[in-house]
């Protein structure tokens, strides 16, 4: 894994105010409170519009779901969805519960993933059931059996195969354990950025909560 920080760039940073302790999670939870109501997020594949307090709700959900599955800080969890609501739930929640997000082309299949996944030490994998119909419940099952890190798989859409938890009945059915969420520190890791692999194998990238923000107000 690479990383590209030196301490003149973080000083400038720090003293233009843009690289503070404040994290991706801390300005949803701040949104969420002081206006809930507000739109967080409109999905363009159903038209749905999900305020701050619901986006905030779901992703505690599934931060306390990877709690109780032994996911921990620093801790892989690697997320292969399309553009759409569950993606920010899935990735915002894999945040708050202080894992490392490896977000995964939806076209990367198991040749590229298995190094992937091995080199990101995943713990989690997140895939939709099929998707532009390839099926990743199968790939996913086979993923599983050759990687002894990987022990949870969570799925987007139906059928769930036995194996597999399915994030709507999560959604549904259990309640976020938001008290017990660590405390982040914004200059841990956060994500896990792979290279495209064109001419070799991909090549991590490592980004923290602190450099997430300061993309973000740069942008």
């Amino acid at each position: 894994m690479t990383t590209y920080r030196t301490a003149t760039a973080e000083a400038a940073y720090r003293a233009a105010g843009l690289w503070t302790g404040t994290t991706l999670v801390d300005r949803v939870r701040e949104h969420a409170t002081e206006r809930p109501d507000a739109v967080a997020i409109v999905d363009g594949s159903d038209d749905r519009r999900v305020t701050y307090a619901q986006l905030w709700r779901d992703a505690c959900v599934f931060a306390s779901f990877l709690r109780a599955r032994g996911v921990r800080p620093g801790d892989g969890v690697s997320v292969q969805l399309p553009n759409g609501y569950e993606t920010a739930v899935v990735d915002l929640g894999a945040l708050a519960a202080g894992a490392v997000l490896n977000p995964l082309l939806p076209d990367y299949r198991a040749h590229e993933l298995r190094h992937i996944l091995a080199m990101s030490h995943a713990k989690v994998y997140v895939t939709p059931d099929t998707y532009r119909k390839f099926d990743h419940l199968a790939m996913a099952r086979e993923l599983r059996g050759t990687l002894a890190e990987l022990h949870t798989h969570v799925v987007v859409g139906s059928p769930v195969d036995p194996e597999s938890f399915a994030l709507a009945d999560l959604l549904a059915h259990t309640k976020p354990d938001v008290a017990n969420l660590p405390a982040l520190d914004a200059a841990a890791p956060s994500e896990l950025i792979f290279t495209s692999g064109t001419e070799a194998a991909p090549k991590a990238i490592v980004h923290t909560h602190g450099g997430i923000v300061l993309t973000h107000l740069k942008s």
